[in-house]
């Protein structure tokens, strides 16, 4: 084999070994030489190309370190990649351009209104952050940063009525993160309760740790109470934003149930206060942590829905037990959140923005929330519905056996849509105003095209 049609820029501010390296992997990509040809000696090789032997050596050891070539004692050099192989290589070397799909009409909760958030303020806040080397250049605290967690000491007790120490209050990438670390502090004995049509992913991940869990589909405080006893429960995960057949914040009846049966069977409460702060049409409630007086409740919440899906911070409030057990075993542990963002967020608060933004977002929400149901009413007053506060949606009740279908014909007009166990949900709080007026007569005739059929 001659290498003398390779193209060498002598000129070129590459080194002569890179191109020569690169130029022999391209024709092997491209097919111009094949698996198991014998490439030129050290020296034939210098000769041809007009360069070093070191370049040439270089070059081949490079390709000996990749897979491409094979050394073979008093031999030489040979192509050692097969066909298959070439095919993979050229997928690595040459990824198809990303492509995503936006449907026009989509009603999941995958997103927030961005209209709201003012990207200026937060870009600002972290080109300040940036400009700090000496913050920057070193890793963040296990715990959290102590000034993220001041400032949600002091915002956490005026919005949300959570009382706590700061070192009580831990900083993750996300919900699941901080999760994860409470399961790995549960007794193994533990049996998890979960109302029924509760948060999926948070069930999935107790049963990734081999908890069992159950179900509660309970009408009452006493049907609660009994489930709760009978099931031998021992961490119960609520919603208090969105609590029970309502879906409303959770009543003081409910929340006394839950805080004696933990008090008085020595189980534990995971009140998450996921949207908590932005419920529509409601005040905002107190957390039930707040009136746990023998810290029995780990609070859990995030930013991920107050701001921006992309900012992966969540945060948990956590009693005296499960502080203890955290700091035997912190030395084991890694911070998860950024700590630039978890800065730039401090100051983002501290200075009040995060209220404000948050007195936004309930206007708006609250204004999408009436306009959709007036839109419910005139296109699907046939047909129970119901809103959920905390979670942003309506819940439409049909046949469950219809859902599948529906799905099926929203996707031919290019809307999206989502179903539990008992509804089809519709999530408005990344919709326009625009938009929801023109899916939601879409969105029944899609309905009356399956319900006619049957």
């Amino acid at each position: 084999m001659n290498l003398t049609a390779l193209h060498l820029m002598k000129q070129k501010q590459l080194p002569l070994y890179q191109q020569i390296y690169e130029s022999i992997r391209k024709d092997i990509l491209d097919g111009f030489i094949h698996p198991g040809d014998r490439l030129p000696s050290l020296r034939d090789a210098a000769e041809q190309l007009k360069v070093s032997r070191t370049s040439i050596e270089r070059a081949y050891e490079q390709l000996q370190l990749e897979g491409f070539l094979q050394a073979s004692p008093k031999r030489g050099y040979f192509v050692s990649v097969t066909e298959d192989d070439i095919r993979i290589r050229r997928r690595i070397l040459t990824p198809p351009s990303k492509t995503e799909y936006r449907p026009k009409y989509d009603f999941r909760s995958l997103s927030v209104d961005v209209q709201n958030f003012d990207s200026v303020i937060w870009k600002r806040y972290m080109r300040d952050i940036l400009e700090q080397q000496k913050t920057i250049y070193s890793y963040g605290s296990v715990e959290g940063e102590w000034e993220l967690r001041t400032a949600l000491q002091q915002y956490l007790y005026s919005n949300c009525g959570v009382i706590a120490d700061i070192e009580q209050i831990l900083i993750g990438a996300s919900f699941q993160t901080l999760l994860s670390l409470i399961c790995g502090m549960l007794e193994k004995s533990a049996v998890i309760g979960m109302e029924k049509n509760s948060f999926l992913k948070a069930q999935q991940i107790f049963q990734d740790y081999h908890f069992p869990v159950i179900c509660l589909d309970f009408h009452n405080e006493a049907e609660l109470l009994e489930q709760l006893r009978s099931n031998h429960i021992t961490l119960f995960y609520c919603h208090s934003a969105s609590f029970g057949e309502t879906k409303a914040p959770i009543s003081e009846a409910y929340r006394n149930v839950l805080l004696t049966w933990a008090d008085q069977e020595d189980t534990w409460i995971l009140e998450d206060n996921h949207n908590g702060e932005i419920a529509v049409r409601t005040q905002v409630h107190s957390a039930m942590q707040g009136f746990d007086r023998h810290h029995r409740i780990l609070y859990f919440g995030s930013f991920s829905k107050l701001l921006l899906p992309s900012l992966r911070i969540a945060y948990m409030v956590i009693p005296p037990y499960f502080l203890d057990k955290f700091k035997k075993r912190r030395q084991y542990y890694n911070a998860s959140a950024s700590k630039i963002e978890q800065l730039a967020l401090a100051r983002y608060i501290s200075d009040g923005h995060l209220e404000r933004h948050v007195r936004r977002l309930r206007r708006q929400y609250e204004k999408k929330s009436i306009l959709m149901e007036k839109l419910l009413q005139e296109f699907f007053s046939d047909i129970p519905y119901r809103l959920n506060r905390a979670g942003l949606c309506y819940h439409i009740f049909t046949d469950p056996a219809y859902f599948p279908r529906i799905i099926q014909e929203c996707h031919k007009i290019d809307m999206i849509v989502k179903y539990d166990d008992t509804s089809i949900i519709l999530s408005f709080a990344a919709v326009d105003e625009k938009t929801m007026r023109t899916a939601i007569p879409l969105l029944r005739k899609q309905f009356n095209k399956v319900i006619h059929q049957t």
